[in-house]
């Protein structure tokens, strides 16, 4: 964070942030995650994990971002497509987000797109 911005401290806030895992989801939202855990709020980043093997930028933003205190947590889904797919990979999504969310009792849950963010903002609510 720049010096001449001030720091808002944000104490006890839990934060769940929601991404595919694809570099233009996940990209930016690790970088709000960390100005977020920063600046004093507890932040999961649950992201879609298509693949087996994570790209290596993938990993070493993961790797940056639990140095940064930032929690990460995959959603494996597989490779596929199609409409019946998309449903099903909501469906997981779904039931995944549920027990997230009994678990860290957020306070805000923020979507960074892609289709695991459509049955996370609707459970959230």
């Amino acid at each position: 964070m720049d010096n001449d911005r001030q720091m808002v401290h944000l104490g006890d806030l839990k934060v769940v942030i929601v991404s595919e895992g694809s570099g233009g989801h996940v990209i930016p939202a690790l970088e709000v995650a960390r100005q977020l855990v920063e600046a004093g709020a507890r932040v999961v980043v649950y992201y879609g994990a298509r693949h087996p093997h994570a790209s290596p930028l993938l990993r070493s933003l993961l790797d940056e971002a639990a140095t940064a205190g930032v929690e990460t947590q995959p959603c494996e889904l597989p490779a596929r497509m199609g409409l019946i797919e998309a449903l099903q990979d909501m469906m997981v999504a779904g039931r995944w987000a549920l027990r997230l969310y009994r678990q860290s009792q957020p306070h805000i849950v923020v979507g960074f797109g892609g289709r695991l963010t459509i049955p996370a903002l609707l459970l959230a609510s």
